[in-house]
């Protein structure tokens, strides 16, 4: 068989698989639907922008409660900073604490980069969306225009 028969019978590639073999990073997504709202995509996995961009983030995806939380989290381990910087502990345990409010800084943002976007699927699913399936691409839009595709050859 020569390469010419062989690139013949091969199924034509999807995009997703087309934009992976570009090198494209392909991520999951789940789409949510709503009656009246429409479609709604969702990264599964570590989110970025919430490691990065914490609150803001937060705020942009209407997750109030957990604004809110973060905020008071931010104000405290701003207090225990300042409370540190004036002097009143040992000379000694200085660092250790510098160390420990480092390591609770790290923390704070790992936690929504790792299930903020389980935060927003529960948001979602508390406005009545419903799981409608999960799909590969590589950002959100592309991940709804090929649900949209699979839907219009069904």
């Amino acid at each position: 068989m020569n390469i010419n028969q062989r690139t013949r019978n091969q199924e034509p590639r999807t995009r997703n698989q087309e934009l992976s073999r570009q090198g494209s990073i392909m991520k999951k997504f789940r789409i949510y639907e709503h009656p009246q709202k429409g479609l709604e995509a969702v990264k599964l996995g570590f989110s970025w922008p919430a490691f990065f961009f914490g609150i803001l983030w937060m705020v942009f995806k209407s997750l109030w409660k957990y604004a809110g939380i973060w905020f008071v989290l931010y104000i405290l381990m701003a207090l225990m900073e300042s409370h540190l910087k004036s002097g009143d502990i040992e000379t000694g345990l200085t660092a250790t604490y510098d160390i420990m409010l480092m390591i609770f800084y790290l923390i704070v943002m790992l936690i929504p980069a790792f299930i903020g976007n389980s935060w927003v699927e529960k948001k979602l699913q508390n406005q009545g969306y419903v799981l409608l399936k999960e799909v590969t691409a590589s950002n959100p839009k592309q991940a709804l225009a090929d649900l949209s595709a699979q839907q219009d050859q069904d």
